[in-house]
């Protein structure tokens, strides 16, 4: 099991490097819980829609997104909370393909952000930070763009985001 898991940590499937040999005292010290551990290796064997397979982002010296790795399955409504500086905007808007990661990937139906960006972004669809109609109230948003987008029981998705007490 132990080897298992040590190949598990150095193959990485998303951009197909092999990362670096590290000590087990490093490998356990990488990830600071094991919840966050356990997601970054399913993410990289997975069948999930979207795909975050450890990305970076660096500005200078500055880190704003360390190793981020989560996936969401098709149907999967999906919120990223933080607190302000956390790297939210960044990690969004390198799934967009907005913003180049420093490392890693992001995997649209198993195509990469970063190789086939073009591809990639036609599976994907996000409600922007900064509203485009300063009038309408966030469920607004949130039912304006399901709709553009085509998707299916609009209601049913936006009752799961907790935002209809808000009208």
């Amino acid at each position: 099991m132990l080897q298992l898991r040590r190949y598990l940590m150095l193959y990485y499937n998303c951009t197909d490097r092999v990362l670096q040999n590290r000590s087990q005292d490093a490998e356990e010290s990488e990830y600071a819980d094991e919840d966050v551990y356990r997601e970054a290796v399913r993410v990289n064997d997975c069948k999930d829609e979207l795909r975050v397979c450890n990305i970076s982002k660096s500005y200078g010296n500055n880190l704003a997104v360390d190793r981020v790795a989560f996936g969401v399955p098709r149907g999967e409504i999906f919120a990223l909370l933080g607190p302000n500086g956390a790297g939210k905007s960044t990690t969004i808007s390198t799934i967009r393909g907005d913003v180049h990661p420093s490392g890693g990937d992001v995997l649209l139906e198993n195509e990469s952000i970063v190789k086939q960006r073009a591809a990639a972004r036609l599976h994907q669809g996000v409600c922007p930070q900064f509203d485009a109609m300063d009038s309408m109230t966030a469920s607004e948003h949130l039912y304006f763009y399901a709709r553009a987008r085509g998707v299916a029981d609009v209601e049913h998705n936006v009752e799961q985001v907790c935002v209809l007490k808000y009208r």
